[in-house]
């Protein structure tokens, strides 16, 4: 108990996590975290649409489960909770995040799962590209000017086009010639977003939240190379002035979980310049993670209600990602042996 008499949970002897789209990268480097820590005993449990998915592999137990729009998904992830005592449960797909934040609070409920998820107001706001640059000007943050698609006379190039709800780079394009605005407004589909195009060195911002909405942790790293979205080559820095940006941000959308904000600081006037808050885990974590702030072990620890120590906060400056390819080699019959998660039923 501290001094102010509140009562500080006992650290769990054990604890299982439950991780979802374990193929994809932001999963992969959210398992490699807690592999790569000996603080908390746990075992972890991966799910994903096809056993053909190499992160289930660095899973202690895997299942597959219907695609997310399925409406036997849930119901799936609730199977494989019972069946395999999940205390904890890491929503890593971007689509699955609105999902797995309604459903929170009964998972919490009726198994006793602590879900690492934003409230779902918070979710659907930072999905909301157009609405959620709206927000976070409000609060001070530089927001690249928008543009008004019906009148495309008046809109100067360069711009960034992409779509108002989205994820990655799918549908965005940059516009440096006014005959390729009308392609790139259809490519970015229903009512897509325009703005200015700032030429600067991109950031994103890896954050540690708390339930409270506490940032207790906000770690800039530059995108030095990016490819469909993501980082492939990337090194962490100290800017106060990113960092402060992006804690603005995080507070202006209402982050209470994972999250990552990107911003870019304009090459012409070294303003912070706002892109985008993602209530999720990053692909490029893992540089983050090897920079010394575990951010799978920090959530998890929050989740359990265990406050992260001051030092376990902390990270260098000047570590480099260099992204490379990595086969991971299985014999077919482990592939075989991946459960479906109807057969969970029967593990019980």
């Amino acid at each position: 108990m501290t001094a102010s008499g509140e009562t500080i949970p006992a650290t769990p002897t054990h604890t299982t996590v439950l991780v979802t789209a374990a193929g994809s990268a932001p999963a992969i480097a959210f398992i490699r975290g807690l592999r790569s820590q000996s603080e908390l005993s746990v075992s972890i449990v991966g799910v994903d649409t096809t056993a053909r998915s190499a992160g289930l592999f660095d899973c202690d137990r895997r299942y597959t489960v219907p695609r997310v729009e399925d409406r036997q998904f849930l119901s799936a992830i609730e199977a494989i909770c019972q069946a395999e005592s999940v205390d904890v449960l890491a929503p890593i797909g971007n689509f699955e995040l609105e999902l797995f934040a309604a459903a929170a609070p009964g998972l919490r409920v009726k198994f006793g799962v602590r879900v690492i998820s934003n409230t779902p107001e918070a979710v659907a706001l930072a999905r909301d590209k157009r609405t959620s640059a709206e927000v976070v000007a409000r609060h001070g943050v530089a927001v690249p000017a928008i543009h008004d698609q019906s009148d495309s006379a008046a809109v100067p190039v360069p711009v960034i086009v992409k779509p108002t709800i989205g994820a990655g780079s799918h549908g965005v394009s940059v516009v440096r010639d006014r005959a390729g605005l009308a392609a790139a407004v259809k490519h970015a589909g229903k009512d897509p977003l325009i703005q200015d195009f700032i030429d600067g060195q991109e950031y994103t911002v890896d954050l540690v939240v708390d339930p409270a909405g506490l940032i207790l942790a906000a770690a800039p790293r530059i995108r030095v190379e990016v490819r469909a979205g993501q980082s492939y080559k990337g090194v962490t820095v100290n800017d106060p002035e990113v960092e402060a940006a992006a804690r603005r941000c995080a507070r202006a959308v209402g982050l209470t979980g994972q999250g990552n904000v990107q911003l870019i600081k304009s090459a012409e006037n070294g303003r912070c310049y706002f892109v985008e808050v993602n209530p999720k885990f990053a692909a490029a974590m893992g540089l983050t993670i090897g920079a010394g702030l575990n951010v799978p072990l920090l959530y998890v620890k929050l989740a359990l209600g265990l406050r992260p120590r001051d030092d376990e906060l902390i990270r260098r400056e000047r570590v480099w990602l260099l992204r490379s390819w990595h086969d991971r080699v299985v014999a077919e019959e482990e592939i075989d042996a991946v459960a479906s998660w109807d057969r969970s039923r029967t593990v019980q």
